[in-house]
């Protein structure tokens, strides 16, 4: 398939942090131990995304707005790419992490244009991963900080909440 490219986003996302997202009803500030409890119960919807009629997957509600299928492979990558932040985070002190645009990642990736079974594989391997690195991570190192290259800061545990806000917002609202 053959689609334009999404206009870019440009929202500042990290404001969930601090003021949580209108449009999903997510809130910050919750326990640690929640966030690897709320990436695993995405497996059910995830699965439900993918039982749709494959055709239907493929298809843009809007001209601006991404297909369920480009969707569900952003969200296999976020988990990829949360996974690499966390990594660096405990292994470097205060890292800056390669930049990431989503915009280009879906284009140079042909989002729309992958295979229904090699998304949804990505996906579930990548989540698994995601929840199990999180999952590992002690107490004592909750404060460890990293930053984004346009300088926005994160602590393990703000890390891990952007990263549950990231997929369920995705997931509930947008598959």
């Amino acid at each position: 398939m053959n689609y334009e490219q999404i206009p870019p986003e440009t929202k500042d996302w990290t404001v969930v942090l601090r003021d949580g997202c209108p449009e999903c009803g997510f809130q910050p500030g919750y326990d640690y131990g929640e966030n690897v409890q709320r990436l695993r119960a995405l497996e059910a919807p995830i699965m439900t995304a993918f039982n749709r009629p494959e055709q239907e997957l493929y298809v843009r509600p809007q001209k601006n707005t991404w297909a369920p299928i480009e969707y569900l492979a952003h969200c296999a990558e976020v988990c990829e790419v949360m996974s690499q932040r966390l990594e660096w985070m405990l292994i470097h002190e205060n890292p800056e992490f390669a930049l990431w645009d989503q915009d280009a990642a879906a284009v140079d990736g042909e989002y729309l244009n992958r295979p229904v079974g090699s998304v949804k594989r990505d996906l579930l391997t990548n989540l698994h991963h995601a929840a199990g690195e999180f999952e590992k991570v002690p107490a004592d190192l909750l404060e460890r900080t990293g930053r984004r290259s346009d300088g926005s800061r994160f602590t393990i545990q703000t890390l891990a909440e952007y990263f549950v806000h990231d997929l369920e917002h995705h997931i509930h609202r947008d598959i």
